[in-house]
């Protein structure tokens, strides 16, 4: 399907502090999926190697958020250094309690893809650093299982391994290391700038399932926001800020002490401006933002005990299935930026049901969507004029419809109630 049509030597000289060159492998096999990147990175990368991961990073975004690639379909190399470039910052950011938190369920997949493009790029030093925490967590595996939760204390052990790495990553840089490995690959393709997000375009053109997969994930997307226990805790806690606050993006996490303690935060948007997410005792807390860098007062708090009840109604009423089904009805269906719970329990008439504030299109509108037991509408705002609505059977049969694919690479039927494992 592909072809490379020409082998590009790496930039990089095997001297001094600069990474090693890997020898380019064959290019004879005519299938090859390339890694595109652009002409102009490639050329600078032995002085500045931000271009070329930059470039790898937009590639990898574009493939599996806009082309509905999974990571295994994707050229291993380009997941690798992709995982690597992104542990490097999410260490240097917040630590690897945040990279920890970051992987989530993926935890296992993102590190064996660690383990193995740290290795193949000759990062020792930061090889042994990964393989000494991983070593601990196997141990201790109580203390990965908080990550996933919202305590906010952490093991001293994190600051031992988040001191070794910073000492290692001082001596021996990562990012040369990863760009070189990038350089090296034998499905890379440099192609001239103007051309290049038209190439990725074309790329994700050829994903057959990008259709059905892009229902899917959007809706498992959505279902994450109201059943990750943090993004509960953040959503219910922007629903209950005076003046409201419906959120419109999660920002870096960073370490601030807050009230005499240090505390995991995050920079956030909101509509009503710049706030910060703060990982408080059993939940999480929305802070205003103060002229200087770090968390203000304290707006409004959302534990952890209403997070999980509320995980738990989204789950029973489909919400991911209902906002998706909603906003495909419309003319020009929107991208949910995040989603901010308003109530969420029995109404008036003991009906199940909650109401939610949805902002859209990187903060560019807002709509409102009301979820019960019996139906859902759709809102917009500021005017709350109804758009669209879903009686239940409706919305039963579309989560059904997308709830699974079946890949290629499974031999076994499944059927169309099985339970979503993406």
């Amino acid at each position: 399907m592909f072809k490379v049509l020409s082998r590009l030597a790496t930039p990089f000289a095997a001297a001094g502090n600069a990474a090693p060159a890997i020898a380019p492998e064959p290019d004879d096999d005519p299938d090859l999926f390339p890694i595109l990147v652009s002409r102009s990175a490639l050329d600078v990368a032995g002085d500045n190697v931000a271009p070329l991961l930059a470039d790898l990073t937009d590639y990898v975004n574009t493939l599996t958020l806009k082309g509905r690639f999974y990571p295994d379909e994707l050229p291993p190399r380009a997941m690798q250094a992709f995982h690597m470039d992104s542990y490097l910052a999410q260490v240097k950011s917040a630590g690897h309690a945040q990279f920890l938190r970051g992987c989530g369920a993926e935890r296992a997949r993102i590190v064996a893809d660690l383990f193995a493009g740290l290795e193949a790029a000759d990062a020792a030093e930061q090889l042994m650093v990964l393989r000494k925490l991983t070593e601990w967590l196997d141990a201790k595996p109580g203390e990965a299982a908080r990550l996933t939760g919202l305590a906010p204390g952490l093991s001293p052990a994190f600051a031992k391994f988040d001191k070794l790495f910073a000492a290692v990553e001082a001596r021996f840089p990562l990012r040369p290391k990863i760009a070189a490995y990038v350089a090296s690959a034998p499905e890379l393709k440099a192609l001239p700038d103007l051309q290049l997000e038209d190439a990725r375009e074309k790329l994700c053109d050829l994903n057959p399932d990008r259709g059905i997969r892009d229902r899917i994930l959007s809706i498992s997307g959505l279902d994450a926001q109201l059943t990750d226990p943090f993004s509960t805790a953040l959503a219910l806690a922007a629903g209950k800020a005076e003046p409201p606050a419906p959120l419109a993006r999660l920002g870096h996490a960073s370490h601030h002490n807050v009230d005499g303690k240090e505390r995991l935060c995050f920079d956030v948007e909101t509509t009503a401006g710049h706030r910060w997410a703060v990982v408080a005792d059993g939940g999480v807390a929305l802070h205003a933002a103060t002229g200087q860098s770090g968390p203000g007062a304290r707006l409004a708090l959302a534990t952890e005990t209403e997070a999980a009840r509320v995980s738990e109604l989204a789950r029973a009423l489909k919400i991911g299935a209902t906002v998706d089904l909603l906003l495909s009805r419309l003319i020009q269906p929107p991208r949910v930026d995040r989603i901010t719970i308003q109530a969420a329990g029995p109404d008036e008439g003991g009906v199940l049901a909650m109401s939610l504030m949805l902002v859209l299109n990187n903060g560019t509108a807002t709509m409102s969507a009301q979820v019960s037991e019996t139906e859902a509408l759709l809102r917009q705002e500021p005017e709350h004029k109804q758009v669209t609505k879903a009686m239940r059977a409706e919305i039963d049969n579309y989560a059904a419809e997308y709830s699974r694919e079946h890949r290629p690479d499974q031999d076994d039927e499944l059927s169309p109630d099985a339970e979503d494992d993406l």
